[in-house]
């Protein structure tokens, strides 16, 4: 019995520390795979180093979790040479436990002609139009405005699904303490 009721209380955090332990693994899993980027290589490389995929992972100070693609998301910059490119944003690490992915806890990828260009935040800034970089970062605003409010919605939908689980725990737990003081569980009273 004690062993169960240690379980039942220690259930929630555990899983939570397993999604956080995913979402840990992919970020560095990321900024290995990108370290090991080379000029030039061509697109299908690049997914394939990388494991596009996704992975489970818990949102900020909650026990709800949600599915992150690899890459995050992606976008389309203009070059200063006035080339087109696209850009693939992966994620490296929590910065802020807020359940939303963040500029700062991603790291863009920029491929320019199908081919790997470079990465990072300091690489897009230098290569791309000033008007285009400006682009990106307002898309980048509204996406996690978007995942904010895509967050909120996730979080009022578990509240009453909450409140009505742990109702039902209160009662099974004071049904079972009925049994357990009445000796009617048999032979079940030493555990």
């Amino acid at each position: 019995m004690r062993a169960a009721t240690v379980l039942l209380a220690l259930a929630p955090t555990l899983g939570c520390a397993s999604l956080y332990h995913e979402a840990d693994h992919l970020a560095a899993r990321n900024l290995y795979a990108l370290a090991e980027l080379e000029p030039g290589m061509p697109l299908a490389e690049i997914l394939d180093h990388m494991q596009v995929g996704e992975v489970r992972v818990r949102e900020g100070r909650t026990s709800s979790s949600f599915m992150m693609g690899n890459p995050h998301h992606s976008t389309s910059v203009e070059l200063s040479n006035g080339e087109p490119a696209d850009v693939l944003y992966y994620y490296t690490g929590l910065q802020t436990d807020d359940g939303i992915a963040t500029a700062d806890e991603l790291t863009p990828v920029v491929l320019s002609a199908g081919s790997f260009a470079g990465a990072g935040w300091d690489f897009l800034e230098q290569e791309a139009r000033p008007e285009a970089l400006a682009e990106v970062q307002r898309q980048e605003m509204e996406r996690e405005i978007e995942e904010a409010r895509r967050l909120e919605v996730r979080q009022q939908s578990w509240d009453p699904l909450e409140q009505d689980f742990r109702e039902e725990l209160g009662r099974a737990s004071n049904l079972i303490r009925m049994i357990y003081m009445s000796g009617g569980m048999g032979g079940l009273g030493g555990y």
